[in-house]
């Protein structure tokens, strides 16, 4: 497939688009491209730094990835990274595949898999998990090295993963005896690690339906499950010290429902609504930008600007509701960038 790339990059137009950028000249503007163009030109302009574009939704920013890797002849060369939904008050059945698969995008582009990252308007809006928190809580387990599974148990439940009878789907874990069974959220399967004492003494995928061994492998990475990686104890406590400084009408409707999820967070239990408390957990609100150093593209930059005010005015809207009802306070707004 490097005959699209080479191809085009022979055409005067592109390579007047490289030069600017090559002497730090932007922004710059290339029209006339289709969609299909669209895709090979961005495949194109990728060198060795990853990339990300930028679409009007997500529905354009799905159909450019898809364009570019097969462009591209690699499925994994470009990755959709999709916007989700916040979960800012309590909710029964709330579903965070797309905060995984975010995850998974930014975890592929720190180990060099994902080239290229398209996202909606939405999507860029919306603060993300710190490079240097993702690193960090990112856990390698390799055969034949010791854990502490107390100590794992209790990362895993930090960082977003719940434990349950039965591994079923990602972000899920269980422990039995020797056993513990994980889904990462980055992988299309669940693993199994089998100790000897404190020592890794097998790992393997297995099939989430019949619960049986498939392949073995020698180590596995396992990304958080939440952008929102916090040691719950000290969230905790940041909770109750904002509520002691509430003086608004709705304060005691506020302080109790703190004192629910403080509980929650304690008992080492899901929070559903850990959302909510994100300006918390960061002192500064990290942007998926932070995770790129190279060229950023927009991909109709007028309508992509249009309907990111457009997301903007909704979240005020909702978040003016949320503080009426006593559902937020001043202090937790901020799950939006302008």
């Amino acid at each position: 497939m490097k005959f699209f790339r080479d191809t085009f990059r022979e055409l005067s137009g592109f390579k007047d688009v490289q030069q600017f950028l090559d002497n730090k000249i932007s922004p710059v503007c290339a029209t006339g491209l289709s969609a299909v163009h669209k895709a090979q030109f961005i495949y194109a302009l990728f060198t060795d730094k990853p990339l990300l574009v930028i679409c009007e939704s997500e529905a354009q920013a799905k159909k450019l990835c898809d364009d570019i890797c097969v462009m591209s002849g690699d499925t994994d060369f470009a990755s959709f990274f999709p916007s989700r939904e916040f979960a800012l008050t309590k909710m029964e059945g709330f579903s965070r595949e797309y905060e995984h698969q975010r995850i998974a995008t930014l975890s592929n582009l720190l180990n060099g898999e994902c080239k290229i990252a398209c996202a909606s308007a939405e999507a860029v809006m919306q603060p993300v998990i710190p490079k240097e928190i993702l690193v960090k809580n990112t856990v390698l387990i390799k055969s034949c090295t010791e854990i502490n599974l107390e100590e794992l148990k209790k990362q895993l439940t930090d960082m977003g993963y719940v434990r349950c009878d039965r591994v079923e789907g990602p972000s899920q874990f269980a422990v039995r005896g020797a056993i513990m069974d994980i889904f990462p959220v980055q992988s299309a399967n669940p693993v199994r690690i089998e100790l000897w004492g404190d020592e890794v003494d097998s790992i393997s995928y297995f099939d989430a339906q019949t619960q049986r061994r498939t392949d073995n492998i020698d180590s596995i990475e396992i990304a958080p499950a939440l952008e929102t990686v916090t040691d719950r104890t000290a969230l905790a406590d940041k909770i109750q010290a904002l509520g002691k400084k509430l003086r608004s009408k709705k304060a005691d409707i506020i302080r109790e429902n703190f004192a629910k999820d403080c509980e929650l967070l304690r008992e080492g239990a899901e929070l559903v609504c850990i959302d909510k408390y994100t300006p918390l957990i960061y002192d500064e609100r990290p942007s998926v930008l932070e995770y790129f150093d190279d060229t950023v593209i927009f991909s109709e930059y007028v309508s992509a600007n249009e309907h990111a005010n457009g997301v903007m005015a909704q979240y005020d809207e909702d978040c003016k509701l949320l503080i009426e009802t006593g559902e937020l306070c001043k202090g937790l707004e901020g799950h939006y960038f302008e």
